[in-house]
């Protein structure tokens, strides 16, 4: 085998080290968005054009932003991250992961989300309300939580908070069942559900042999 020059792209692409993109944030917006309209976000977020290096647009609706530094990267990554445009926002090298919680009332008070995820899991740096294009909250709260601290304390898919049911979604996660709370499946593939409920399973059986016999 030849070895690889260490000159060459290749070489460098293949050593994290030389590598880093701590100054980087990854970036999908609801719309696609051309790069008048892209700066223009970055204007009206408040966040100085100065600090950026460039905007590179991705496939579809992926943009990349590039800062001078790690601290213009995670201002802009707070920033945008609070945008009705914006679909999702992550820095390539975060030590921080980004939670969301769904089907969350909208009187429920964030104060009362945060103590139950810091009882329960792990310390919560902050939590904000989402909303939509229209300025209207979504029902959806964003946390902002140590990667490391939320590995050793994963949160399940689907927790309960003042009795109300709500869903959990976040990078790296592992599905737990809605139904039986453990991890490794679905609710559709439990096997506690279908011990308690042997009629959804032989509904499902009756549903295959219906379509095999179509087919």
């Amino acid at each position: 085998m030849v070895a690889m020059p260490q000159s060459s792209y290749a070489a460098k692409v293949s050593a994290p080290s030389l590598m880093r993109r701590a100054a980087c944030l990854a970036v999908r917006t609801i719309n696609i968005m051309v790069e008048e309209e892209l700066c223009k976000l970055v204007k009206e977020v408040d966040f100085a054009l100065e600090k950026l290096v460039g905007i590179a647009s991705k496939k579809g609706n992926l943009v990349d932003f590039t800062c001078k530094d790690r601290a213009g990267a995670i201002e802009l990554t707070d920033k945008l991250s609070k945008h009705g445009s914006i679909k999702a926002v992550r820095l390539y090298e975060s030590t921080k992961t980004r939670v969301a919680i769904g089907w969350v009332p909208i009187p429920m008070e964030n104060e009362a989300i945060k103590k139950f995820v810091e009882t329960h899991f792990c310390k919560v740096d902050y939590i904000y309300s989402k909303k939509n294009k229209l300025g209207l909250l979504s029902g959806l709260r964003i946390l902002n939580i140590e990667t490391k601290d939320i590995k050793e304390n994963p949160i399940p898919s689907y927790i309960n908070i003042d009795g109300f049911e709500c869903y959990v979604s976040y990078t790296g996660q592992s599905i737990t069942c809605k139904y039986c709370q453990k991890p490794g499946h679905k609710q559709a593939e439990c096997p506690v559900r279908t011990k308690d409920y042997p009629s959804l399973s032989q509904q499902a059986e009756g549903g295959n042999d219906t379509n095999s016999n179509q087919n």
